[in-house]
């Protein structure tokens, strides 16, 4: 895998605008309209007209990218969106109250509305944290998804993710699904009967165009340590979200060693009262020499796979951040 660019370089493009239209249309679209004040023949001007109609309408060109993982900032949670071609994914929903509003609302779907995404091929809900699940039922009455994963069961609102019609079921060890010939998901640690609470988390590795993301839930060390020893080389990424948002109980020196990421994601609300990330996660995470990134500061962090194995590192900050998120 190659960095296309620096990460300290890359971390400068911090807004995301979505004008509907690419530069290169809004410039022809220019340059056909004042075409259109010149003094020229009837047919001249019909030819005209009808090429900015075709500008105008014309689809949004193509991604220059072959797939992508976002880490949307949703304050102190996480939800993480991957994409290839047509087919999304959603890791973990973000936190709210269930009952009232959650990051759901005011994050995850917005976002996904403006990026043209309007149904999921896979949910996966780590486990039952509000943090991670609080807008899962709701997700699944307002989106067709098609597979649903589990970490754990989702107490009140585990009826309605099951009625949903979705292939739902608990996360496996070793299950595995593909999109394409370039990429595919695998449980790297799911259901057990002696595992509970934030180490029943599902754990998820994909694998696109060669390169690898790691999203552990909120497995504490001890975690870390038996799939250490299960899969050895196999948890070799080229991104890790932090465990647990970079709480102290987890991200342990041995677990990053072995993964020995390029970048680390802390997924945690800017200043929040659980001191995530723990400023010794920090210290471990920097003696590996991997880049570290925060979304309570830097905003959503972009990911974009090439088809080249090519990955840069982009953020986007929509909106100011407070402490409470």
């Amino acid at each position: 895998m190659q960095l296309a660019q620096g990460f300290h370089r890359v971390l400068g493009q911090s807004v995301y605008i979505n004008t509907g239209m690419g530069i290169l249309s809004a410039m022809l679209a220019l340059i056909v309209m004042l075409a259109l004040l010149l003094p020229v023949g009837v047919r001249a001007r019909a030819l005209l007209a009808s090429a900015l109609v075709t500008v105008l309408a014309s689809p949004n060109p193509a991604p220059r990218w072959a797939s992508r993982l976002v880490v949307l900032d949703v304050g102190q949670g996480t939800a993480v969106v991957f994409q290839e071609g047509k087919r999304a994914a959603l890791i973990d929903t973000g936190g709210g109250d269930p009952a009232a509003i959650t990051r759901l609302d005011t994050v995850v779907l917005p976002w996904l509305q403006r990026e043209g995404i309007r149904e999921l091929d896979t949910l996966v809900v780590s486990h039952a944290d509000l943090d991670h699940s609080a807008g899962a039922s709701a997700l699944l009455r307002r989106l067709p998804v098609s597979r649903v994963r589990l970490g754990e069961a989702l107490g009140a609102h585990g009826p309605l993710v099951l009625a949903s019609g979705s292939d739902v079921s608990r996360c496996r060890l070793g299950e595995s699904w593909r999109w394409s010939d370039d990429t595919h998901f695998t449980v790297m640690s799911g259901v057990d009967p002696r595992l509970s609470g934030n180490d029943a988390s599902c754990v998820i590795a994909i694998n696109s165009h060669g390169v690898r993301f790691l999203l552990p839930g909120d497995i504490t060390a001890g975690l870390e340590k038996s799939l250490v020893r299960y899969w050895q080389e196999d948890l070799k990424s080229e991104v890790l979200l932090a465990s647990h948002h970079g709480s102290l109980s987890s991200s342990s020196s041995a677990w990053l060693r072995r993964v020995d990421a390029t970048s680390v994601v802390y997924s945690a609300g800017y200043a929040n009262a659980f001191g995530h990330p723990h400023w010794r996660v920090e210290k471990r995470v920097d003696l590996t020499g991997a880049h570290s990134v925060f979304t309570g500061e830097h905003g959503a962090l972009e990911y974009r796979i090439g088809a080249d194995g090519s990955l840069t590192l982009t953020r986007h900050s929509f909106s100011p951040r407070y402490w409470w998120m």
